[in-house]
């Protein structure tokens, strides 16, 4: 006898059988008396294992001694005396006679060498081999299956059955594999189903045990007092499931199929749906365990609970590792009576949760108190992986809603790429943060080219962060990414609509937009349109842009940004644009591009903000600062960056409360401010004796370029700095001797910088951006037609063009040129 290795499983091949006397059948004669006599099973069941036809055929009963055999490989079987290999135990009493009869059966062939062991798992990405299909034996009545399993229990050899039959009812009993290896295929042209009748599981698998099944369905199993309605593993067990179902099951946790201790369940091209559980888990529990989804899909499942429900599709905790595929999440809901978590999926204590090319649709989350992550919810240093990937139309719902697509909290990682977030709500009525996706405790979150659309964030009070919520040192990265027509609504309050981030959170755009997003309050206050920022959190844009973000209330601020405690914005290469915030009910409107309070800084580098509006809903409000409203901080221009074509009733460009707003050299081509050198202002020098007056006065200029120490002290040898400064150099050294303007603490109706008039010429020089002259006056033989010219015109012929001209003049009657310049 020889052994061949199949999709990781060892068969039996055909070779002469030395010293063995055949009978018709191909059975030797020795055998088919030992099979007739013994009376458990006959040839014609078993036709010639040798000839490798049937390798499930593995076992020989030991007469009427025991129910126990001896297996079919030749090895065993030549050994069949052996206390290991066969279970007539030496010292029983029946040991004798049992031994006896085996006797001529072990004596039909010399030993063979042990064939090599099954490998401890099935291989999960093969399809079942062709050899294994036709070897299957089929099987068309449940007591057939349970006689089956209750052999394979004793003889431990692979089991392959097929089920031709359309309908197996299990009356009560599970069916369960105890360490060993079953492959049911549903041969039907519907496969076949397994019910369990409401009356138990349908299938348990324990003990490292492996379980294959091809076309068929499990359904109505139900666990009143436990895991997996439909399917458990345990123990390191291993399940592959090809094109299957598992329908209308229940139990306390993963109601359709529930996994634990080590255990692998691999589904591709089956379904999962209207399952549900009374704790987590509608449709997928896992714990410890790997689980994987191929072409497969999660429907309509449930979890609920008094309490707290989670994971209406799937429940993953304690190192799990989850992976879909081309696979579905739909319609699947958690509804707890207090709290709700993860309508679509729940991952818990340090899993893994990948999905490429998946999708989370439609999936809620209910509950009376609390509801987070409708789509997925995700807590405890989980990593999140997802990839080509799309949330959408999922909806948390409870007294206060949070993350009504994305929820994650305490050190979770999240990884989006090429991925789209879109209609997802959070709907509370005391308060909702997060309609796309809510991150809390230091998560860190990473979207490339993702788009983030039409979410929500809606509440009777408070209503914060319809596209991203990020609080507590959490870190956001976007990257060729946009967050677009976003709506946060309150009747009261409303915070950022577009991104919100609050208590040391770090937020970086690049390539990115946030685009259209609004925040519109009933009563009281709408703040960020596009972004609020609150208390010591860092946003930094490059080569990006806001766009478009309104918001509207009674009390409207910032319709691009907002920032409220000590937070820092940077923008490089990035545009601020049509931003609005419009002011309902007599009230007041501040800051159409920018709203900065509570000692938060601005810094703009090569950007613009340009035709944002502060504007009155009604009549009677006040509107201020079209671009820029400083209620408290610092504000810094540099490389040319500007504010343009901006409106309000009062200060169109910019309105300064409290603060600094500085422009560092140079302006843009074209544009000038009046210029001075930051320099140190110290008090005068102290009355002394005539050469320590002397000394004094000597070193005022080099004093003036040397900051205080770090202690506030002066410098060794110089006079105390001055109580008013020319220049921020306290919060910023490096101003220092660099030419700024610093502005006026008042309302601002110019565009900043200040354009060069018509008939001047524009420089790119910072030298000659210091005065309304510029570059000096449009040259003789052109004209400098605009705002702004740098490039002079050439006069047209019929013209001529004076120093200074703006508009070439008409040769005088009588007169004529026709030449150019």
């Amino acid at each position: 006898m020889q052994n061949l290795l199949v999709g990781g499983l060892v068969f039996l091949t055909a070779v002469s059988v030395q010293s063995a006397e055949c009978g018709p059948d191909g059975v030797p004669a020795a055998v088919d008396e030992l099979l007739e006599r013994t009376g458990n099973y006959t040839a014609t069941t078993y036709p010639c294992y040798y000839r490798g036809e049937t390798p499930e055929a593995s076992c020989v009963a030991c007469g009427s001694h025991s129910n126990v055999s001896c297996p079919t490989n030749l090895s065993y079987i030549a050994d069949c005396d052996a206390e290991t290999n066969m279970n007539c135990q030496p010292g029983h009493a029946s040991y004798p006679a049992c031994l006896s009869e085996c006797a001529a059966f072990c004596a039909i062939a010399p030993p063979a060498s042990p064939s090599p062991p099954l490998p401890p798992s099935l291989p999960l990405s093969l399809p079942v081999p062709a050899s294994i299909v036709l070897g299957l034996k089929p099987v068309n009545s449940l007591a057939d299956i349970q006689l089956e399993l209750q052999a394979q229990l004793l003889h431990g050899s692979p089991l392959y059955l097929e089920l031709p039959g359309a309908l197996y009812t299990l009356e009560g009993q599970e069916l369960s594999l105890q360490g060993t290896n079953l492959t049911l295929v549903g041969s039907g042209p519907d496969g076949a189903t397994l019910d369990a009748q409401n009356l138990s599981r349908v299938v348990r698998v324990v003990g490292s045990g492996h379980l294959r099944l091809q076309n068929i369905h499990l359904r109505n199993g139900l666990t009143a007092n436990g895991g997996g309605g439909g399917l458990r593993l345990e123990s390191s067990s291993t399940a592959i499931l090809e094109n299957c179902t598992i329908a209308s099951c229940a139990a306390t946790f993963g109601g359709g199929a529930s996994i634990a201790n080590g255990a692998t369940l691999v589904v591709t091209d089956s379904d999962v749906s209207f399952c549900t559980a009374t704790q987590n888990g509608g449709g997928l529990h896992a714990e410890n365990s790997i689980l994987a989804l191929t072409n497969s899909a999660v429907t309509g499942c449930v979890a609920t609970r008094a309490n707290l429900a989670r994971g209406g599709g799937c429940y993953a905790e304690n190192s799990c590792t989850l992976t879909f595929t081309n696979s579905a999440v739909t319609s699947c809901v958690a509804a707890g009576r207090i709290i709700g978590a993860g309508g679509g999926l729940c991952v818990r204590f340090s899993s893994t949760l990948t999905l490429t090319h998946s999708t989370v649709t439609s999936c809620n989350v209910t509950a009376s108190l609390w509801a987070g992550g409708a789509g997925l919810y995700a807590v405890d240093s989980c990593t999140l992986t997802v990839t080509s990937s799309a949330m959408t139309s999922c909806v948390a719902a409870a007294d206060n809603a949070i993350g009504g697509g994305f929820n994650a909290v305490n050190s979770c990682i999240l990884t989006l790429t090429s991925c789209t977030v879109a209609s997802c709500v959070a709907a509370g009525e005391t308060f909702s943060y997060g309609g796309g996706l809510y991150a809390d405790d230091a998560c860190i979150l990473t979207l490339t080219n993702c788009e983030m659309t039409g979410c929500v964030a809606t509440a009777s009070t408070l209503a914060k962060g319809a596209g991203l919520f990020g609080a507590d040192s959490c870190t956001f990265t976007l990257i060729d990414s946009a967050v677009t027509s976003c709506v946060a609504r309150g009747d009261e309050r409303v915070d950022g609509a577009g991104v919100y981030a609050e208590y040391d959170c770090i937020l970086a755009l690049a390539n990115s937009a946030v685009t259209s997003c609004v925040a519109t309050g009933g009563t009281w206050t709408a703040a960020g349109g596009g972004v609020l920022l609150y208390i010591r959190c860092t946003l930094t844009l490059t080569n990006s842009a806001v766009i478009s973000c309104v918001a509207t209330s009674p009390d409207a601020e910032g319709g691009g940004f907002v920032t409220i405690g000590f937070c820092i914005i940077t923008l490089t290469n990035s545009v601020v644009s049509s931003c609005s915030c419009v002011a309902t009910g007599g009230s007041s409107a501040r800051g159409g591009g920018f709203h900065l309070q509570s000692s938060s800084t601005l810094t703009l580098i090569n950007s613009v903000l340009t035709s944002c509006v502060a504007t009155e809903g009604s009549e009677g409000a006040l509107t201020e600062a079209g671009g820029l409203y400083l209620e408290s901080g610092e504000v810094k221009f540099t490389n040319g960056s500007s504010v343009r074509n901006c409106t309000a009733t009062v200060g169109k460009t910019l309105v300064i409360k409290a603060g600094t707003i500085t422009y560092v050299f140079p302006t843009l081509a074209g544009y000038w401010l009046p210029q001075v050198e930051c320099r140190v202002y110290r008090e005068s020098c102290p009355t002394g004796t005539p050469a320590a007056e002397e000394q004094c006065r000597a070193q005022r200029d080099a004093c003036s370029q040397l900051p205080d120490d770090i202690d506030g002290s002066a410098p060794s040898g110089c006079a105390p700095s001055a109580a008013v400064q020319p220049c921020p150099w306290k919060s910023d050294e490096s101003l220092l001797l660099k030419p700024i303007y610093l502005v006026p603490n008042e309302p601002l109706n110019e565009d900043l910088p200040f354009a060069c008039v018509p008939g001047y010429v524009g420089s790119p020089s910072q030298l000659e951006q210091r005065s309304p002259f510029c570059a000096g006056p449009c040259p003789g033989g052109a004209f400098c037609p605009t705002d702004a010219t740098t490039t002079p015109i050439v006069c047209p012929a019929g013209s001529f063009c004076p120093l200074g001209t703006s508009v070439p003049r008409s040769c005088p009657s009588a007169t004529f040129s026709n030449e150019t310049g």
